[in-house]
């Protein structure tokens, strides 16, 4: 089930990061694989398992770095705040013409892309389709 939880993060990175941001998408990935090998080698007592916990963590790290250093979010932090800013009524008229026009887009092919991944359980499938869809409401990758 693990495996099913690593293939959605990894598919929603995919999908809600930019293409021209590599190193963020690069960095993200390699965070996501690297808490998984942490969360499967935590049993430290277990000898053969301390040297691929000690190399999970390190990679872990480096990679949380990296997302540190590529990683912009200010165009998402900036759409957040327009949508909470509710004096600025014409915020959510925009908004609302971005679902219509998604509804009317893209909507029907995320969705099936969607049922169809969690009836095969291809969690890569369901995660790359739901930020793609998420990511085009909100107007912002980054």
């Amino acid at each position: 089930m693990s495996d099913y939880y690593e293939k959605l993060s990894l598919g929603l990175i995919d999908g809600f990061v930019s293409n021209f941001n590599e190193n963020c998408r690069v960095g993200l990935s390699s965070s996501v694989i690297s808490f998984f090998d942490v969360m499967d080698n935590l049993a430290v007592y277990d000898p053969t398992k301390v040297a691929k916990f000690q190399l999970a963590s390190v990679n872990f790290t480096e990679a949380t770095n990296q997302v540190y250093a590529y990683c912009d979010v200010n165009q998402l932090t900036k759409q957040f705040s327009y949508l909470a800013d509710y004096n600025a009524y014409e915020n959510y008229i925009v908004f609302a013409s971005r679902i219509g026009g998604t509804l009317i887009n893209t909507y029907g092919e995320m969705m099936t892309c969607i049922d169809d991944g969690s009836k095969k359980g291809n969690g890569f499938d369901v995660g790359y389709c739901g930020s793609t869809l998420a990511s085009t409401l909100l107007d912002t990758s980054f």
